[in-house]
């Protein structure tokens, strides 16, 4: 009897990959490294980000997600631009995460003090 190497029996493909939660975990991390480098290209064309691309896309990341409204700003603090804020805002949007002008000012002053400090 001869068998075909294209014939198969598709009820008894039943092999399937599951993920671990570890996995699964690292996969949306990576996916959010490439979110953030994307958005972090943008920036740098910006003349005050220009010293962006010496600061890694998971030290901004980090700063993304451990921002909250809590710190205070100084009136000496950097505000950002229109076209910042909307950078800003549509990274935040791919990220799933919401965010407003200060909170967009408060990732600005921690980038700016890993930038010049």
């Amino acid at each position: 009897m001869y068998f075909d190497e294209n014939d198969y029996d598709s009820d008894n493909d039943n092999e399937y990959i599951e993920f671990t939660a570890d996995i699964i975990e690292e996969f949306n991390y990576d996916k959010k490294i490439k979110i953030v480098s994307f958005y972090k290209e943008k920036l740098s064309k910006e003349p005050e980000f220009i010293g962006i691309k010496n600061v890694c896309s998971g030290k901004i990341l980090s700063f993304i997600e451990d921002t909250t409204k809590h710190v205070k700003l100084t009136k000496k603090d950097y505000k950002v631009n229109f076209e910042q804020y909307s950078i800003f805002i549509n990274m935040y949007s791919e990220l799933n995460l919401i965010g407003n002008y200060h909170i967009f000012n408060l990732v600005t002053k921690k980038i700016f003090n890993k930038i010049y400090a």
